[in-house]
C-alpha cells in the first residue's frame, strides 16, 4: 500500500488502487541488478539506470499544485509500463524477459477534481521490444484482456460483519488517444472504468497512459482523473517535458 502523508478517504482509494494495479506503482520490488539484462547489445548498470530515470521522471516542481503521495522518492518494479496484472496481456511482455522500471513519486490532487500523476522509466533488453511492447496494446485482443482485469480485480469490504470481496472496477472501457508532439511517435491509451469504492452509485474514473520510446527504454506519464479525465493540456506539456529530459540525459 502507498504510504501518504495526506489523510486516506475513500476517492484516494480510487487513484491508489488504480495506479497500483494498472501503473506498476507500489509493485513487485526488484534488486537493481540488471547489468547485462537490460539493454543486451550495451548493458547499462544500477547506478546508470537510476541516474537516468532520477534526471527524466517527474519531480514536485513541475506539478506544482499538487503535492508527492509517496515518501519514497522514487518507487522500482520488474513490471512493464502497464503493471504486472496488465503484462500478462501483453504477448510482448513475456517476449521481453526482465523488465525494470523505476518510477516517480506519484502526485495527487485530492480536493475537486481529484487527480493523480506521475512517470516511469523502463528499460528493455533492447530497442525493438520496447516498441514492439507498445504497438502490441493496440490490439482487440489486448483491450478485451484489460477489460477482464479491470473488471475482476478484487477488494475487500466489510459487510453485516463479514469481510467480503468484490470486484474494483466495472463497466471497464478502452480506448487509443491521439498524442500530438511534434518529431514524437507517442502511444497513448485511456482505460476508463466505473468504480463503486467512492460510496453509493460510485463515480467514473480514467487513467490515460501516454508512453515513447527513448533507446531501449520506455518512458511513460500515467494521469489519473476521478469523474472528469486529467486535463489534456497538462498532460501534453508534462508528456513534452520528459521528452526534451529524455533527449538531453542520454544513457
Amino acid at each position: 500500500m502507498i504510504s501518504l502523508r495526506l489523510p486516506i478517504t475513500a476517492t484516494w482509494l480510487v487513484l491508489a488502487a488504480i495506479a497500483m494495479l494498472l501503473a506498476g506503482c507500489g509493485g513487485s520490488s526488484y534488486t537493481s541488478s540488471i547489468g547485462a539484462t537490460v539493454g543486451a547489445d550495451k548493458p547499462i548498470s544500477s547506478a546508470q539506470a537510476v541516474a537516468y530515470a532520477n534526471a527524466v521522471n517527474l519531480r514536485a516542481a513541475d506539478v506544482p499544485r499538487l503535492q508527492a503521495a509517496r515518501l519514497k522518492p522514487r518507487a522500482e518494479t520488474a513490471a512493464g509500463p502497464f503493471g504486472a496484472a496488465i503484462d500478462r496481456c501483453e504477448s510482448a511482455a513475456f517476449r521481453a524477459g526482465v523488465v525494470f522500471g523505476i518510477s516517480s513519486q506519484r502526485f495527487v490532487h485530492l480536493s475537486s477534481p481529484l487527480q493523480s500523476v506521475g512517470s516511469g522509466v523502463y528499460y528493455f533488453k533492447e530497442d525493438a521490444l520496447a516498441h514492439e511492447y507498445l504497438a502490441a496494446a493496440d490490439s482487440p485482443l489486448f483491450t478485451a484482456c484489460v477489460k477482464t482485469v479491470a473488471s475482476n480485480e478484487p477488494r475487500t469490504i466489510t459487510r453485516e460483519g463479514s469481510k467480503v470481496a468484490e470486484p474494483m472496477f466495472s463497466d471497464a472501457r478502452l480506448s487509443t488517444l491521439r498524442v500530438s508532439l511534434p518529431g514524437v511517435q507517442a502511444y497513448g491509451l485511456r482505460l476508463a472504468a466505473h468504480s463503486p469504492v467512492s460510496g453509493p452509485g460510485g463515480s467514473e474514473a480514467y487513467t490515460d497512459f501516454l508512453s515513447f520510446v527513448k533507446g531501449d527504454a520506455v518512458i511513460t506519464l500515467t494521469a489519473i482523473g476521478k469523474t472528469h479525465p486529467f486535463p489534456v493540456g497538462s498532460e501534453r506539456r508534462l508528456l513534452a517535458l520528459l521528452y526534451s529530459r529524455a533527449e538531453a540525459h542520454k544513457l
